[in-house]
């Protein structure tokens, strides 16, 4: 018995560096932030209710963003990361209320540097929009 209790606590013991290699390899391919290798930052300012992808500013952030992911797949962008949604309106700024007018909330997208200028002729604009 001794025997066979010495032989499966060598078994368990060769088996450790391997559930090591294994945590390593996996914690390693999900660390990290998303970003692209060669993103590039740009911003919408979501508008009250006349965004080309058709939500309007009373809807919640994932339908936006299922909407917008949509839009930028149709338009050819397919290497890109939504990095936030920022409420950017402070005391006393004016705003309107028609559908073209700024809702106060900006959209980050993060894309490959190969897709900026498409971007661009979307509507969105270079930078952090602070």
């Amino acid at each position: 018995m001794g025997s066979r209790a010495l032989h499966i606590k060598e078994k368990r013991i060769l088996m450790y560096p391997i559930l090591l290699c294994l945590l390593a390899v996996i914690l390693f391919s999900c660390s990290g932030s998303d970003a692209l290798d060669n993103g590039i930052l740009l911003y919408w300012q979501e508008t009250k209710c006349n965004d080309p992808w058709g939500t309007k500013e009373s809807d919640d952030e994932n339908t936006v963003r299922e909407a917008l992911t949509g839009y930028l797949f149709d338009n050819g962008i397919d290497e890109f990361r939504i990095w936030e949604f920022a409420y950017m309106l402070t005391d006393g700024m004016v705003t309107c209320d028609s559908c073209g007018c700024p809702s106060g909330t900006v959209i980050r997208v993060e894309v490959d540097e190969t897709y900026v200028e498409k971007m661009e002729r979307l509507g969105f604009k270079y930078g952090l929009a602070d």
